[in-house]
Formats: structure tokens, sequence, C-alpha cells
């Protein structure tokens, strides 16, 4: 995270969504469990299948705020945990943003 490094992931989709309406239309047919228009995840963020993560509106769980803050908050949560589960290898101290900082 620290270098100029880049590393080439073998994936199906990697799908970042930023805006005001939310769809999970093309999701239907992921086999991941819903309700309504959220995906379902646990504490970490995982849904009902491994190596999909869901924040924001796009996420339900019990207790759920439906907040900007609250995804705010849920995004490096999850970021974490797809790291942990890309490279399971690695230890597992959390990345947080200041660790992400190039230093010159």
């Amino acid at each position: 995270m620290k270098s100029d490094e880049t590393i080439e992931l073998p994936l199906d989709a990697l799908i970042v969504s930023f805006g005001f309406s939310t769809s999970n239309k093309n999701l239907k047919n992921w086999n991941i469990d819903y309700k309504r228009s959220s995906l379902l995840v646990n504490s970490l963020l995982e849904t009902s299948q491994a190596g999909v993560y869901a924040i924001c509106d796009a996420a339900e769980y019990d207790g759920k705020r439906a907040l900007i803050a609250t995804g705010f908050g849920e995004a490096p949560l999850a970021v974490n945990q797809a790291i942990k589960y890309i490279y399971p290898e690695r230890d597992s101290l959390a990345v947080h943003s200041t660790s992400l900082v190039k230093e010159d």
C-alpha cells in the first residue's frame, strides 16, 4: 500500500456504486439473500455469498440505521474483510486510511 506495486486479481466482477438511487436487480441472480431492496449481511458485512460484501443502502442487518454516516463507517470495515478474504495468509491487522498514505 505504500509502493507503486500493482497486483492484478482474476475477478469475475468488481462493482462499486456511488449514487443516490439503489437497485439490486442485477444481484438477484447471484443467489445472495436479500430483504426488499437490500442484501442481508452479518456483522462483518458479509453476504450469504463468500467474498461478496455489502454496505450502505445496499446492506441490511439487525439494528441498521439508514444514515450516510453509517455507510461511511461500514466502508473501511468491509474493505478490511475483503482484504482478509483475498489474502488469508496475511496478518489480521486492520488497514486504516492513514496507513494507505504513501510516504515520499
